[in-house]
């Protein structure tokens, strides 16, 4: 089993919950380019899994 398989979300008790639109795994596509500081790091319509 792969690190992204294992990987859960856990919130503390006291904690709010803030849904997502996206499931742990699910595919998605970048929209835009993502990056940071002016770099993209991740071109649009680049896939990818959510974590």
């Amino acid at each position: 089993m792969s690190f992204e398989e294992e990987m859960e979300e856990l919130i503390g008790t006291d904690e709010s919950w803030n849904p997502s639109r996206f499931e742990s795994r699910d595919q998605v596509i970048c929209t835009i380019d993502l990056g940071i500081q002016g770099n993209i790091l991740f071109p649009k319509r680049t896939g990818a899994k959510a974590f």
